[in-house]
């Protein structure tokens, strides 16, 4: 319930008079008509609400830059009241050097979405490290990673417990990174969605990876086989359970079994199973011919016998 509805009550009966201070989330979209209006609520709920009682959620929308040292007090009353979950969209454009303070270690956050609603290029930075030493989902919409080491961005491989990734519309820095690091030993499920945004190369350093997406055309268009170890890259995927592509995806990974194999074995025909645990393959048709998807198709139904394959059209 809506933060301001829920202090509203208090007025329907006596009962409820006290009733919205043992609230245990705290969701509010910022349209006040004053921003000063905003900052006092935000004061008075959090002063007068009992502070026994634990955070558990924190959903917040903010749509003017000036409201910023607000969201930090919440923040930080989150940290210190076992907050679990944690998202906040951004509707403003808004730069790095406001980027919302996690100054405490959150030691109870397991859950954190981020969102970054502008229509620019993001400008955005996720910081290098977060104090959130139990985080187990990160959500990133609209945000960009500098580097961390040498050229590279490197943001993910500090969080111990992290077992699923979502990036969407996110994209480097524009002068100091060349290439994204997703590395983490312990991430299992991870999804990659890029729409109208420059492509950029990643790598993938995810030894248990179980669960992988990725959608958007510009992942692959501009990506070069000269430039991969097929062998090491291919290993990526021993683990994959679950896996969705457009068909553009399904091409290059044809190409990269292709080039493994030194063109000279039949593809369909090999006994080389490099998808040993996949269960379900998912492909986006889009543009592409149905050539490569049903060669890939023969190929998993021969290799990997329990995959199931589901062709969605756009």
């Amino acid at each position: 319930m809506d933060a301001r509805d829920a202090v509203q009550t208090c007025v329907l009966s006596k009962q409820w008079k006290e009733l919205w201070k043992s609230m245990t989330s705290f969701s509010i979209k910022s349209k006040f008509r004053r921003v000063i209006d905003f900052n006092k609520f935000v004061s008075q709920f959090l002063s007068r609400r009992d502070g026994s009682i634990s955070f558990s959620r924190v959903h917040i929308v903010l749509y003017r830059f000036s409201q910023i040292k607000k969201l930090n007090r919440i923040i930080t009353y989150g940290a210190l009241h076992d907050v679990q979950q944690m998202t906040l969209h951004f509707c403003f454009y808004m730069f790095d050097s406001k980027f919302p303070s996690f100054n405490l270690p959150c030691s109870s956050l397991v859950y954190l979405h981020l969102t970054h609603k502008h229509f620019f290029r993001p400008v955005l930075k996720f910081p290098n490290s977060l104090l959130l030493p139990v985080l187990k989902v990160l959500h990133l919409e609209n945000l960009c990673f500098s580097a961390s080491y040498g050229d590279y961005a490197d943001p993910f491989s500090c969080y111990n417990l992290l077992h699923t990734l979502i990036l969407k519309d996110c994209s480097l820095c524009r002068f100091d990174t060349k290439e994204l690091l997703i590395s983490n030993s312990n991430l299992s499920t991870l999804s990659l969605h890029h729409m109208n945004r420059k492509p950029y190369k990643f790598f993938l350093s995810t030894p248990i990876l179980s669960f992988l997406t990725m959608t958007g055309q510009s992942y692959f268009c501009n990506l070069s086989l000269e430039n991969i170890k097929v062998g090491s890259w291919l290993k990526q995927f021993s683990n994959v359970k679950e896996l969705t592509l457009p068909d553009a995806a399904v091409t290059f990974l044809l190409e990269v079994l292709h080039l493994f194999m030194f063109l000279k074995h039949n593809l369909v025909e090999t006994q080389i199973a490099f998808f040993p645990k996949l269960e379900s393959l998912k492909v986006i048709k889009d543009i592409y011919s149905d050539e490569a998807v049903n060669t890939m198709v023969q190929y998993l139904h021969k290799n990997s016998p329990l995959v199931r394959v589901y062709v969605i059209n756009r």
